[in-house]
């Protein structure tokens, strides 16, 4: 299962069921609240997750107060900590400030950590953050905002007419 890629919702069974994802092509449910996607993650699958009213909250932390696993309290990768309850984000034990889609742009990559992000799932970040549409060169802006807020470039590797991906280990702590 390495060629396809995780997606939890966090929707009661009821909304599940009404879903009927599993019929889709290039979907396969396996049970219920997850279903695995051959590949990359593109804007049409955000599409389809829309329509259905999920709205884009399907596990890559879109709306992190409501998608985020409860028991999660602290995310690490190299000299960075991302504390969830505060939403700081401290590099090198200082607190620095991101504007709330670079935050969620950044726990996006820390959820898929080596996995490549399309410019397009990440323009569609951008647009549910914020409820306007944008151009892809708002995808760059925010990406080098986020370089430079993070102090480190190397963190987040562009991948020539593929996207971006995470190039640090990432450590999950929970309660």
């Amino acid at each position: 299962m390495r060629d396809f890629v995780e997606i939890r919702f966090m929707v009661e069974k009821e909304l599940w069921e009404k879903l009927d994802l599993s019929n889709k092509t290039e979907w396969y449910a396996k049970e219920k609240n997850r279903i695995y996607l051959k590949g990359a993650i593109t804007r049409h699958h955000m599409q389809v997750l829309r329509q259905q009213k999920i709205y884009g909250h399907h596990g890559l932390w879109i709306d992190p107060d409501r998608v985020l696993e409860p028991s999660i309290k602290k995310i690490f990768s190299g000299n960075l900590v991302v504390d969830l309850p505060s939403r700081k984000v401290m590099v090198h034990t200082k607190t620095i400030s991101l504007m709330p889609e670079q935050y969620e742009m950044l726990l996006v990559f820390l959820k898929h950590p080596g996995q490549i992000l399309t410019r397009e799932l990440l323009q569609d970040l951008i647009e549910i953050r914020g409820n306007k549409q944008v151009d892809t060169n708002a995808v760059s802006a925010s990406i080098s905002r986020l370089r430079h807020g993070l102090q480190d470039a190397s963190m987040i590797k562009t991948i020539h007419q593929n996207g971006y991906q995470w190039t640090k280990e990432v450590k999950i702590v929970k309660e």
